[in-house]
């Protein structure tokens, strides 16, 4: 790498193909049985992960996506859809077998549901992580769908971690959801990782599987107690809370009324908004904005995040609402408001 060019991120996690099946149906169960009629079909690289590289790249961001796929037809076209959009693919495994799909049946007027997936047989990334593997050594690291697979995600994911917390490369960790729910938190399983996280991003669920509790304010204290150093809490339509263990503020979200397009990864655009902010070194008032702004251009476009423009971000931030300051926390032993990817490019 040059000097001056721009260290790229590190995204981290299992992809998929997603099928988006996009139409009208009936909803009554007996006329369903016997209706046929005509509906639009996209193929969508995706993934906890692929659609946080894809807008990351909308972005202006150099990434190198990191994951496995399978060596069938679906996971060719997924490669070629990231190279297609600048994602540097060099670090995807191909694995023999078939790819991970989801589809999503949008046919009864909800934006994202029902879906139905299937799930591959090889490893959700490679198997042997370490930064000395990677071409270019990057300025951040996001992993997500840790939760996803969370047998492989202590052994596979804490060593790459530590190794970024050695050599100053910040981490954000959005755990996605565990695919079955239990009564005891997986919090104990993914202690190192938690420690070893610079920016947790969560919604609700995520955080209650995580924490035991649903509620965004001990999700940011247990966080903050697990090692995290800034905690976000995604709260779909209500917006998000965001806590740096000095300052906590509230981010409302956009008023859609009736535009939404689609919320397919609009998770993922949130936090590829948040990510990209992150590496210009602001606080998390501007950080809160970029991503709230990010998530509203995929929310508020029929292609989703496929519609995420530079242009359109810088439109959508007038729209924004100024974020609140909840409260100011008493400080955690040495915590003062900070960027953790200040002075990383």
């Amino acid at each position: 790498m040059t000097e001056g060019t721009p260290r790229p991120v590190l995204c981290i996690g299992p992809v998929a193909i997603d099928l988006v099946v996009e139409g009208f149906a009936p909803s009554d169960p007996d006329k369903l049985q016997s209706w046929t009629g005509p509906a639009t079909v996209r193929t969508l690289a995706a993934g906890s992960i692929g659609y946080a590289a894809l807008s990351l790249t909308a972005l202006g961001r150099e990434v190198d996506l990191v994951s496995c796929v399978g060596d069938d037809a679906l996971g060719a076209e997924a490669l070629a859809q990231w190279e297609r959009h600048g994602v540097s693919t060099a670090a995807i495994q191909v694995h023999a077998g078939e790819s991970n799909l989801a589809i999503y049946l949008r046919l009864f007027g909800d934006s994202k549901r029902p879906m139905v997936f299937r799930a591959a047989d090889y490893p959700p990334w490679p198997e042997s992580l370490h930064l000395d593997d990677l071409s270019r050594r990057p300025a951040l690291a996001v992993i997500s769908g840790a939760l996803h697979f969370p047998a492989f995600s202590a052994p596979q994911l804490g060593p790459l971690m530590r190794e970024c917390r050695e050599h100053d490369i910040p981490t954000v960790l959005d755990p996605q959801f565990a695919p079955e729910d239990r009564e005891e938190p997986w919090s104990r399983e993914f202690a190192e990782i938690l420690s070893l996280t610079d920016v947790l991003c969560c919604d609700e669920r995520e955080g209650a599987q995580l924490f035991g509790s649903a509620d965004a304010s001990d999700i940011i204290e247990r966080g903050h107690a697990a090692g995290c150093r800034i905690v976000v809490v995604k709260r779909e339509h209500l917006g998000a809370v965001l806590d740096d263990g000095v300052r906590r503020i509230y981010q409302p979200a956009v008023s859609l009324g009736s535009g939404i397009g689609s919320t397919i990864g609009s998770g993922d655009a949130f936090l590829a908004g948040l990510t990209a902010r992150m590496l210009d070194g602001v606080g998390i008032d501007e950080i809160a904005r970029w991503a709230t702004a990010v998530a509203t251009v995929a929310i508020t476009n029929p292609d989703g995040i496929g519609g995420i423009t530079l242009d359109g971000v810088t439109a959508v931030l007038s729209r924004v609402p100024r974020a609140q300051v909840l409260r100011i926390p008493r400080p955690r032993p040495g915590a003062a408001p900070h960027n953790p990817a200040k002075g990383t490019q």
